[in-house]
């Protein structure tokens, strides 16, 4: 199991939307092995408050190397 935690901070003067986020894995040739959305219930962040996240990938890829955190991308 791999557990990532973080924060998500509004550093700005006004309220601002907080998507969900996206976790992946990379393997060393650097191409995608695994993905999650993180969902969450909050859709906007007001100025200076935080939000802390975790997310769970059970049974991550032997081959991943590194990880990436960042926004997803809206679904239409």
């Amino acid at each position: 199991m791999l557990t990532i935690s973080g924060v998500v901070t509004n550093v700005s003067a006004s309220e601002r939307p907080l998507p969900p986020l996206s976790v992946s894995l990379w393997n060393a040739s650097d191409e995608e092995v695994r993905s999650a959305t993180v969902r969450h219930s909050r859709n906007r962040l007001a100025p200076g408050e935080a939000f802390p996240f975790e997310s769970r990938i059970p049974e991550p890829p032997p081959e991943a190397r590194s990880l990436r955190v960042g926004f997803a991308q809206p679904t239409s």
